[in-house]
């Protein structure tokens, strides 16, 4: 593998999820979680709604609408496919399920909760980083990756609060229907440039300038990351892996 990520490689991404991680891949995702057994669990399925398959989902700025669908959609997906493996794990009933996950929802404003959600958090963001490192994906070379990583979901929604910020400050305070209308028309708008904002950054964040920039968003994910133990490590590299299989097979 390349010290370096060519310009039209596919930018891997996720999030954490209970016990585990969620990677998104080119044409599959794959959600990895530790049972309470010390099992690794790998959900792996393909992308198959037209916003992950229509190549106008990938034009600059439209892209944009389909980040922001995807994480509200497919991390939130990949969210409850994990907490039901936690809860089956246990014999949990349904009702107890949903009850335990509006909890974990809930408590996510409570550092001391949720830390090993950061630290998955955090796993994912460093095997990301050694992916596009082009180190080797095992646990030694991941664990001396950062935690930080530019195109992270906290940083889009931090730069959509940017834009956003701007944007309706040009609007001014029009009276109350035309305020509203603005911003049901003018939010898809944000998400696009944010959305644009966050993939430039990343590509360039060697440059000085973009360094500078994007400080502001890599220091949201110290509040969101943690340093991850070898076990969690391990969660994330087997859903990066499944991730990329459908790759490895068409190569082979």
């Amino acid at each position: 593998m390349s010290a370096a990520v060519s310009q039209d490689k596919f930018f891997y991404g996720g999030q954490a999820v209970l016990e585990g991680v969620m990677m998104r891949g080119r044409t599959t995702y794959a959600v990895a979680v530790r049972k309470p057994d010390g099992e690794i669990q790998v959900l792996r399925e393909r992308l198959l709604s037209i916003i992950y398959t229509h190549p106008i989902w990938k034009l600059p700025l439209l892209r944009g609408l389909a980040g922001l669908w995807e994480q509200l959609h497919l991390g939130m997906k990949a969210l409850m496919w994990s907490a039901n493996i936690q809860a089956a794990a246990e014999q949990v009933e349904l009702s107890v399920r949903i009850g335990l996950l509006l909890i974990y929802l809930y408590a996510i404003s409570f550092k001391s909760e949720i830390a090993r959600l950061f630290a998955y958090h955090g796993a994912e963001h460093k095997t990301i980083n050694a992916y596009e490192a082009g180190l080797p994906l095992d646990v030694p070379n991941v664990r001396t990756q950062s935690t930080l990583h530019p195109r992270c979901g906290t940083g889009f929604l931090l730069a959509v609060m940017v834009v956003s910020a701007f944007v309706f400050g040009l609007v001014g305070r029009p009276g109350l229907p035309l305020l509203l209308l603005s911003r049901i028309v003018l939010i898809p708008v944000i998400a696009m440039l944010a959305y644009e904002f966050i993939r430039f950054a990343g590509r360039h964040r060697h440059n000085p300038v973009i360094k500078v920039l994007i400080l502001p968003f890599l220091l949201t994910q110290k509040l969101t990351t943690r340093e991850p133990d070898d076990r969690q490590l391990e969660v994330a590299l087997a859903a990066f892996e499944a991730a990329r299989q459908e790759e490895k097979e068409a190569a082979a």
